[in-house]
């Protein structure tokens, strides 16, 4: 047991509750460092169990007050309420890819227009092939026309000639419509992304954070938190999201849960931390300014309500235990004279603790700079690939032209 300095809301509160009953007090803190979760031989650990081992009078926490807890201890009123949510981030670094240029359309749109490309291709060889043979044309030349007349046109080409026959004019004219509705959605579409750079997929539910299995997910050592997800038996995610702490060894005590290290990896999307709300907010706004390896950002599902007290020792007076629930109850609270608009007096110095943490979890600012080679290398990628495809096929065209030149050579 440790002899400890304090500050902060709670502190405040003991010395306006001092301030009001006249008490004195000496702080310590539980060797183990936890809140308080029951042992299998009936004993507690941290606040709870110095109070159930008569090591001490009042555990100021605050803590959340469940039944468990409540049949050790004696809770004063409550003092605040409070909600449970994922801290998670993502990298500042982009990771471009080398297709990124043609992923302005997801995979399925291209195979589309592949299947439309052939589809309006076999549709013209067909109506030439009734109209043409009858003129002598080689079927070789009815494919290679119209493949080309197409596959032109996907790069705003004009066609070389007139489709002939009213079939062939309305099936190529379905196919410009096809292409210009497309590649100006494409245009417009990449524009876009290349002006405003998407953030990865958010985790916004405890469902969300399941689906990243092998996400290191931290909790606090020795919390209420840790025995809903060890407990919640029948809640899928809650399992889930159990075993991933279990399998990283997530169960980190106060002094280091929010420890530059930990920090650092949320930022860099490899880990998450469930916890409390208003504890979270009061790390990120401390750590933010400092640390730039990406963004901070809360997950929008806020979940397990919970209402927070001041724990006394069960055989505590029972008027100092009612004196105390006079002084911290929320009627009174709102009666300060620091306070506007009827807010509990915690709350305020809370918000005033966590400050302003906002501008570090809605992300950072935009700012406009021209494309780097390393964000538009796709376009070159892209340009190498069809400059070694026309090479190959010029390869092949004299390897074949010469091969004939030779046989004719021979002939003669």
């Amino acid at each position: 047991m440790d002899e400890v300095q304090m500050s902060g809301p709670m502190a405040n509160l003991l010395d306006l509750l001092t301030e009001n009953l006249g008490f004195t007090y000496t702080l310590h803190s539980p060797e183990d460092g936890h809140w308080g979760v029951p042992l299998p031989n009936g004993n507690w650990t941290g606040l709870v169990g110095m109070m159930h081992n008569n090591i001490s009078d009042l555990a100021l926490g605050p803590l959340v007050m469940t039944y468990g807890r409540s049949l050790v201890t004696t809770f004063s009123s409550q003092v605040t309420t409070d909600y449970l949510t994922i801290l998670a981030g993502f990298p500042n670094i982009i990771h471009a890819s080398i297709f990124g240029t043609l992923m302005a359309f997801e995979l399925q749109v291209w195979l589309a227009l592949l299947a439309s490309l052939l589809f309006c291709f076999s549709a013209a060889v067909m109506f030439d092939l009734f109209s043409q043979r009858k003129m002598g044309t080689p079927i070789k030349d009815i494919l290679l026309a119209n493949w080309w007349m197409y596959f032109s046109v996907l790069f705003n080409e004009a066609a070389p000639r007139t489709p002939r026959g009213t079939p062939s004019r309305v099936v190529f004219a379905m196919w410009w419509l096809t292409v210009v509705v497309l590649m100006n959605a494409f245009t417009g579409h990449m524009k876009a992304t290349m002006m405003v750079r998407r953030e990865p997929d958010r985790i916004d539910s405890m469902k969300d954070l399941a689906k990243h299995n092998h996400m290191k997910t931290f909790v606090w050592k020795g919390s209420a938190y840790e025995s809903l997800l060890k407990n919640s038996l029948n809640i899928p995610e809650y399992q889930a999201v159990w075993r991933m702490v279990v399998r990283c060894n997530g169960t980190i005590e106060t002094k280091s849960l929010y420890s530059k290290a930990n920090l650092i990896e949320v930022q860099q999307g490899l880990a998450a931390i469930v916890g409390d709300a208003t504890t979270m907010r009061f790390h990120v706004a401390t750590n933010c300014g400092v640390l730039r390896h990406g963004t901070f950002y809360f997950s929008k599902e806020q979940f397990f309500p919970h209402k927070y007290a001041v724990a006394l020792n069960r055989y505590e007076d029972p008027a100092f235990v009612a004196a105390i629930n006079q002084r911290a109850h929320p009627r009174h609270l709102r009666n300060q004279d620091q306070l506007d608009g009827g807010e509990w007096l915690l709350d305020g110095w809370m918000e005033e603790q966590y400050g302003d943490w906002r501008k570090c979890s809605a992300g950072s600012e935009e700012v406009y700079q021209p494309l780097s080679l390393f964000e538009a290398q796709s376009i070159f990628v892209i340009y190498l690939m069809f400059s070694a495809a026309a090479a190959v096929a010029f390869l092949g065209e004299l390897l074949v032209g010469g091969k004939e030149r030779i046989s004719h050579a021979l002939t003669v």
